[in-house]
């Protein structure tokens, strides 16, 4: 049965080499540019999410809440760069324990970001 993948992130060129990456391994991928957006489809069976964590409507700190509370089971990747409040280190150490399977640090290998997805499927 073909993975489901919700992806999430406001750089559009990123989010869409992201689900390039992803497609071409066989998942099924449903991409949103804001987390605002996807709060509606979180319910649906998801095998992952994986989300940016800096974002302008809604951060992927508060999707993952949301995810948690919603969907308690759907696994949650995070992604981030850094943005206007620092670097990736800094970004990490705000999010709450236990709220991402891990954060990746953009930019990342395709075998880094397949090895995150994996393992956070299993």
């Amino acid at each position: 049965m073909t993975k489901r993948i919700l992806l999430i992130d406001d750089d559009q060129p990123f989010r869409e080499s992201v689900r390039e990456i992803l497609e071409s391994e066989g998942f099924q991928v449903a991409e949103y540019s804001d987390a605002i957006y996807a709060v509606p489809y979180i319910k649906e069976p998801f095998d992952l999410a994986i989300t940016d964590i800096m974002m302008a409507e809604m951060d992927g700190n508060q999707l993952a809440h949301t995810i948690r509370k919603d969907n308690p089971n759907l696994p949650v990747l995070g992604m981030t760069g850094g943005g206007r409040i620092g670097d990736a280190n800094r970004i990490k150490a705000f999010c709450p324990p236990k709220l991402f399977t891990t954060i990746l640090s953009k930019p990342f290998l395709a075998e880094e970001l397949l090895d995150a997805v994996n393992n956070s499927m299993s």
